[in-house]
């Protein structure tokens, strides 16, 4: 079997991810329960799931919560902890109500890692603000996707006009969520293109995109494809004060589109409690 462990703390509920000994693919199980803590004996507490690979094969997992020791045993399965990829979720986990703090809260890490480079020699500079910085693009995308989407999965309206604009074929209703949905996990709008799309032709407001966004994504698509190494032979050099700059722009972006969509999510509210007169 294999221990691993986990934050009691942040976790009340776990899915894990390991490798089948039966298949060799990876599965993932679905919420497992954190058992609560006994502060009146102090004892371990556990609760006992049974996990059924696609596959057929069938795993015992153990939860053990205790005030000095918590860990999980997957039977069945030999290997390291590594090889588990233990994700905690909490009973408010991360989703479209928490999505801004969360990106603000990104954002700060950011700032204050910018801080702690300057030490570094001017590669290791480099290569840690180009990280950063295709990070920038990474979170903002990550915002528009996580906040958009349970918006537009709650409307028939805006399904039906997400479906048109990004070109999906047609079909019942329950079909084009399912497509949304995958297009969710499986596509980007990080492309000033899609972004323009989603607000201008699906949601109808207004959000001003500054051409720098743009060329920020282009910049952030040579970092992540191609290590930062231009096509024309030289190496992106990303500056401390470009960096931050960046920062800064993609944040009131961010803002902005917040203060919209919240706006928007507003009025189709107050419209349905008119129709409902």
């Amino acid at each position: 079997m294999i221990r691993f462990s986990y934050d009691n703390i942040e976790a009340d509920n776990l899915i894990l991810e390991f490798k089948c000994k039966e298949c060799h693919s990876l599965t993932k199980t679905e919420l497992l329960c954190v058992p609560e803590l006994d502060f009146d004996t102090f004892k371990n507490v556990s609760n006992s799931y049974k996990h059924k690979c696609q596959c057929g094969a069938c795993y015992t997992i153990e939860i053990i919560n205790g005030l000095y020791d918590s860990y999980g045993l997957i039977h069945r399965v030999f290997g390291k902890e590594e090889d588990i990829f233990v994700h905690e979720v909490p009973d408010f986990p991360y989703n479209k109500e928490t999505i801004l703090v969360d990106t603000i809260e990104s954002y700060s890490k950011i700032e204050s890692i910018v801080d702690g480079i300057d030490d570094m020699c001017n590669d290791n500079k480099n290569y840690a603000y180009c990280l950063l910085f295709s990070n920038l693009i990474t979170i903002l995308d990550s915002f528009i996707k996580i906040y958009t989407e349970p918006i537009i999965l709650n409307n028939d309206d805006l399904i039906e006009k997400f479906s048109i604009v990004f070109g999906m074929p047609k079909g019942k209703i329950e079909e084009k969520i399912k497509k949304i949905r995958n297009y969710y996990k499986q596509k980007s709008f990080q492309s000033v293109t899609n972004q323009y799309k989603l607000f201008k032709d699906v949601f109808n407001v207004d959000i001003e995109i500054d051409d720098r966004i743009g060329y920020y994504v282009a910049i952030r698509d040579v970092i992540i494809h191609r290590n930062a190494i231009d096509t024309a032979g030289y190496i992106y050099r990303i500056k401390k004060s470009q960096l931050l700059q960046a920062l800064d722009l993609i944040k009131n972006y961010i803002r902005h589109i917040f203060r919209a969509l919240n706006d928007f999510e507003i009025n189709l509210i107050v419209e349905r409690m008119i129709n409902r007169e």
